[in-house]
């Protein structure tokens, strides 16, 4: 009598089903067939089992530098020692013609690259605003 029950839209999909109020529905799963359940395994496998990668194939890591093409009729690199006075102890320098500020040390089987510039490629015709 003094009671009020709310209409079932009132209190939502899960609990349509059930007017009474306090009452809960619980969702079971679905249950599946063997059919369904063996494709589900297959869907399964073939998600696990990835590809085989493919190996890239790029230009070596080192050419020779002989075979660097010139610049402005000189050659790629620049060769030196870092000390004339001992130079059984001297690193070899390599200085780049093509990329002002790149320099490969070496000394014994070690070598290394350093790069300190603009990035901007040797030009025999330097820049000049317009006056």
């Amino acid at each position: 009598p003094g009671t009020h029950r709310p209409f079932p839209q009132q209190l939502g999909p899960s609990r349509a089903a059930h007017p009474t109020p306090g009452s809960l529905s619980v969702d079971q799963p679905a249950v599946k067939t063997e059919a369904e359940d063996f494709d589900d395994e297959e869907e399964e496998e073939e998600r696990e089992e990835p590809d085989e990668p493919v190996p890239e194939h790029g230009p070596p890591l080192l050419n020779p530098i002989s075979e660097d093409s010139e610049v402005d009729s000189m050659p790629a690199w620049s060769a030196g020692l870092t000390s004339n006075l001992v130079p059984q102890y001297a690193a070899a320098v390599l200085r780049s013609n093509l990329w002002p500020g790149s320099y490969v040390f070496g000394l014994d089987k070690k070598f290394e690259n350093l790069y300190i510039g603009y990035g901007h490629k040797y030009t025999a015709d330097n820049y000049s605003p317009p006056a």
